[in-house]
């Protein structure tokens, strides 16, 4: 009959809209998916450049000195750092000194 013709017809739309959801659904999903893997890329990136313009940095403001640099600075550095090493014991043994020599 018709009505049953029109239930039919009915159920049979009700199929293709639920087809249609499941698609828009599926596709949905992976585009997400995706701009996740997207994010994670672009932040591993984004982590790698930092590290880089870190690392830059660092040897732009630690100067390295070659083997025969070295050897033949090492006097100078051996004086440093005595020269250092007593003005900080002497620093420690007289706080109002330092204190002084902080408000230079």
């Amino acid at each position: 009959s018709e009505k049953d013709g029109r239930k039919d017809e009915d159920k049979y739309l009700s199929q293709i809209q639920a087809q249609i959801l499941l698609r828009d659904t599926e596709e949905y999903n992976a585009i997400e998916k995706q701009k996740v893997i997207d994010r994670k890329l672009r932040n591993a990136e984004h982590q790698k450049d930092i590290v880089r313009q870190m690392e830059y940095k660092q040897r732009q403001s630690v100067p390295e000195m070659s083997t025969q640099e070295i050897q033949l600075n090492r006097p100078l550095l051996e004086l440093v750092e005595k020269t250092l090493t007593t003005r900080d014991e002497n620093a420690s043994r007289m706080p109002a000194l330092q204190e002084a020599y902080d408000e230079e």
